[in-house]
């Protein structure tokens, strides 16, 4: 083979940049990520949920595109090295990606989060003996009406005790588990 030819070969190809994203597709292949989201939220729709979300997660680690920006942003990827199957960026079209963002909205995120974080620890064999549970509490100002309801699935907005001592101010807890 000459030079030229070599050459010529080198110029044809097409050549992208994928950082971790191939080691992200393993481990949503080891999780059965898609298969277990599609398990959540079933759907009459042509596309699985499962892959959309696949979708969202490998575009965060990309630089993460706005929402509105996913079919763009797979239309130029190789989708079958992102997720381990061939997709149309099609399927990325706004529509679809709100439907299943409805879905999770009706399922539950911390519920999803905590099925599949439960997933992820028994195939990775995880010692969940020990945990911690911490919580901070946020100061904000300004008037709240859709904290006037009683409601448990609205953010309790509310006075209280400040760690930054401004008991003039209205406050909302954050508390997460850690194991």
């Amino acid at each position: 083979m000459t030079s030229s030819t070599l050459r010529k070969q080198v110029d044809q190809l097409d050549v992208k940049r994928v950082d971790c994203r191939p080691v992200i597709r393993s481990y949503m292949q080891k999780l059965n990520l898609i298969g277990t989201i599609n398990e959540m939220l079933p759907t009459e729709m042509n596309v699985e949920p499962g892959v959309i979300i696949a979708g969202m997660i490998q575009d965060t680690f990309s630089g993460r595109s706005p929402l509105y920006r996913l079919q763009q942003f797979f239309a130029a990827e190789d989708t079958e090295l992102l997720l381990g199957k061939h997709v149309d960026s099609e399927v990325f079209a706004d529509h679809n990606v709100g439907r299943v963002m409805d879905r999770i909205y009706e399922f539950g995120a911390s519920r999803m989060f905590s099925k599949l974080s439960r997933h992820a620890a028994m195939i990775y064999e995880l010692d969940l003996s020990v945990g911690h549970w911490d919580s901070t509490s946020v100061s904000v100002w300004g008037d709240y009406r859709c904290c006037d309801v009683d409601n448990d699935q609205m953010l309790k907005i509310t006075h209280g005790h400040s760690n930054d001592h401004r008991p003039d101010l209205k406050q909302f807890l954050l508390q997460m588990l850690c194991v």
